[in-house]
């Protein structure tokens, strides 16, 4: 297997000696569909690209997936995930944006990027990748060495009062550890199912597509 996985910043895709929120969590689904334990060399990190300006008809995130999409067929990779964060209940719209590449890639020319188009994974983090790291307070008890208030409800928070990023950070500020290294931490200590069911609309949708199409 060789993933592509594409995303939008290094605290989602790694950067150096971490794997990044989304990372690790997708190797932990991939390793649960496979029941083997799926290497990090397996999964290739790479930001999302910014869309061609000679193709302004299909522009933002719809050329974008279409351009991941044909980046790991050229590449002769066996599957894509890509995911990006919500950033705001104004976004509602974002996740049909990926599907809408997912469409554009099924109707590309190109060899191989229909096909790689069927084994693509997308998703969206409501409202972004930290919120998923909020969904366990044992995980996140267990990764920081520290009773933490019980965060609210993951895909509600949002605003200046409970920005995830915000929220997490505080949390992370009060000890001393690293801040990349703490996030990959709490996400492999996550409980998988808990976080599909307090993150139904946004983790819970992505698990659902990596289980059906990724290999």
């Amino acid at each position: 297997m060789k993933l592509l996985l594409a995303s939008e910043g290094p605290r989602d895709f790694g950067s150096g000696e971490t794997q990044g929120i989304v990372g690790v969590l997708v190797r932990r689904l991939l390793s649960e569909k496979f029941r083997r334990d799926v290497s990090p060399a397996e999964i290739v990190p790479v930001p999302l690209q910014r869309a061609h300006k000679h193709s302004s008809s299909t522009s933002g995130y719809p050329r974008k997936v279409e351009l991941a999409i044909i980046e790991a067929a050229a590449r002769g990779f066996t599957s894509v995930v890509v995911v990006v964060d919500r950033d705001g209940p104004r976004n509602v719209a974002r996740i049909q944006d990926l599907q809408a590449g997912l469409e554009l890639a099924q109707g590309n020319g190109l060899a191989g990027v229909a096909g790689m188009s069927q084994r693509t994974a997308v998703g969206v983090a409501i409202e972004t990748a930290e919120a998923w790291l909020l969904a366990d307070s044992r995980a996140l008890n267990q990764a920081l060495g520290a009773k933490v208030p019980t965060p609210p409800d993951p895909e509600s928070m949002w605003g200046e009062q409970q920005h995830p990023k915000t929220f997490l950070g505080a949390l992370i500020s009060a000890t001393d550890r690293e801040h990349g290294a703490t996030l990959d931490a709490i996400a492999e200590l996550v409980d998988l199912g808990l976080l599909e069911r307090r993150c139904r609309v946004g983790f819970g949708a992505l698990a659902d597509q990596i289980r059906k199409a990724c290999g």
